[in-house]
């Protein structure tokens, strides 16, 4: 890394520079810092006269503090604003998606399935956050994908405007050319989303370590303890292993109508494999139980299926329901059920006493209650309790078996060689659905239309769930709802569903404005 000096329009700008990346992403970090476009720069006063972008950055023996110049001209700064500004509050939601919402992004030709995925990952700030603060170096092509991905990132929270994501798009296809099929014509084949979302965290996986910690491994990687036994004799010796997972699939049958079905099937199978107590190929039966829970849980519903008599993916349209808040309790294995225990209970104290608070306001309660909440609050020995739960929550991985849905991939259309995807991300207690290049705020009923039915209407594809976290971290107190907690106490309690979380934007009693980009 050479921090290099750059002068443009009078000023001087300090730019890292990785001369192990090519010059377009040089060239794009001076985008974001000016505003002149890629194909504007003009850069000189470096070996061998102007800089060409071919130009191999670490041949040129750049040295810190080494000067050049840029020429170029800015893109037009926005005009300043016609009309008295507004509070968000006082916005309607086609405001809102005009002024505050992220950035699309343009669908540089089947590209969708690309744009879907990215958008979805945005909501992961902890993923981002590393990111930034990592230097990405090397040539291989998961250190380029990453860095790439660093640079869109940075384009993308630089602007509310629509990115084009050229640089990203022209080496996610280079690196990885299965994503760079061409049909008649030469024009670029429609991919799978579950495919790029799978490849890209891949990518990042093997280049984004910090405080020698996997970023993807802490976020999105859980284990399954699997046990498979033959069908056929029972005294053949029972296989058990653990297999890690980043996204746990959700296979679809005649039978399956809910998210919780499909995946309590999907986790108990019949598979055919060599027995060698029998010597040849036999039924086994697979079981497999959730051990080690993840941070963030990427659900693929498998709806395409490859046809042997039309030679292509089909796809299955039948409706599959998912829940706003998912309980995985009952997929998890004994010794996971025992350790979630405390998780679970905090949190349906912590609703407990969320009720209570709304119970007594509600009442109108006296000023000796208001005085005794007052005085309760006060305890010391209670905050000293309530800050170490939230930090035993707050540890790396899911401490309840509970989730809140943030994102979904979906696709529109009769096989996975065509159609369209877009995602839904909930952003700041508001659903928002990136269509390419545009974005607009849903509302919560419109994304319970993507369960399935038909293959012209939109279908989820992709789930992204995130684990539920106390209060203090943003949001209502998490717990299981009045209804099922009444009559109920201790571990039988803590086994109860969670009631999703009141949407900030009810509870919202400041004015500001929404920020351009995911948290």
């Amino acid at each position: 890394m050479v921090q290099l000096k750059v002068k443009w329009g009078g000023k001087l700008y300090d730019v890292d520079v990785d001369v192990n990346q090519p010059v377009d992403v040089f060239k794009a970090q001076l985008q974001s810092l000016t505003g002149v476009p890629v194909d504007r720069q003009k850069i000189s006063g470096l070996k061998g006269g102007m800089l060409k972008d071919d130009a191999d950055l670490s041949s040129m023996g750049l040295k810190d503090g080494q000067k050049c110049m840029m020429m170029g001209t800015a893109e037009a700064p926005p005009e300043a604003p016609k009309e008295k500004p507004k509070f968000i509050e006082d916005m309607t939601s086609e405001e809102k998606a005009k002024e505050y919402l992220p950035s699309g992004l343009q669908n540089l030709g089947n590209t969708c399935y690309l744009n879907s995925a990215l958008q979805t990952m945005r909501i992961v700030p902890e993923l981002w956050q590393d990111l930034k603060e990592t230097n990405i170096a090397g040539d291989t092509p998961e250190q380029q994908t990453t860095a790439a991905l660093k640079v869109l990132n940075a384009q993308m929270n630089g602007t509310p405007e629509t990115v084009a994501p050229n640089f990203f798009v022209q080496l996610f296809r280079q690196n990885y050319p299965q994503f760079a099929q061409q049909g008649e014509g030469g024009a670029f084949s429609q991919q799978d989303a579950e495919e790029a979302w799978t490849q890209i965290l891949s990518a990042v996986a093997q280049t984004l370590t910090k405080d020698d910690t996997n970023t993807v491994e802490q976020l999105f990687a859980g284990e399954l303890t699997v046990d498979m036994k033959c069908a056929e004799k029972d005294d053949e010796p029972a296989e058990t292993r653990v297999e890690r997972f980043r996204s746990l699939k959700c296979h679809i049958n005649n039978q399956s109508s809910t998210l919780e079905m499909g995946l309590t099937e999907s986790m108990s199978e019949k598979l055919t494999k060599n027995s060698p107590s029998l010597g040849r190929e036999a039924v086994y039966l697979k079981e497999s139980k959730l051990q080690k829970l993840p941070e963030y849980l990427a659900v693929h519903l498998v709806r395409f299926y490859y046809k042997a008599d039309v030679k292509k993916k089909a796809k299955v349209v039948r409706p599959i329901s998912f829940p706003m808040t998912l309980d995985l309790y009952t997929l998890c294995s004994e010794a996971n059920k025992k350790a979630l225990e405390k998780g679970r209970s905090i949190l349906a104290g912590r609703r407990d006493e969320e009720v209570e608070k709304r119970r007594k306001a509600k009442q109108g309660a006296g000023a000796s209650s208001s005085t005794e909440m007052e005085v309760d609050e006060e305890d010391e020995e209670k905050k000293a309790k309530r800050k170490e739960e939230d930090e035993y929550l707050s540890t790396s991985g899911n401490k309840s078996a509970w989730y809140e849905l943030c994102g979904i991939i979906t696709h529109k259309g009769r096989d996975a060689d065509g159609g369209h995807y877009v995602a839904w991300v909930k952003h700041k207690g508001e659903w928002l659905l990136f269509d390419d290049a545009k974005v607009e705020i849903v509302r919560e009923e419109k994304v319970k239309e993507v369960y399935g039915g038909a293959a012209d209407n939109h279908l989820a594809y992709l789930l992204l769930y995130r684990s539920r976290k106390p209060a203090s971290e943003g949001g209502a107190a998490a717990g299981p709802p009045e209804a099922v907690r009444r009559g109920v106490s201790g571990a039988a309690r803590a086994q109860a569903p969670l009631l999703p979380r009141q949407s900030p934007s009810q509870r919202m009693g400041t004015r500001g404005a929404l920020p351009c980009h995911p948290p």
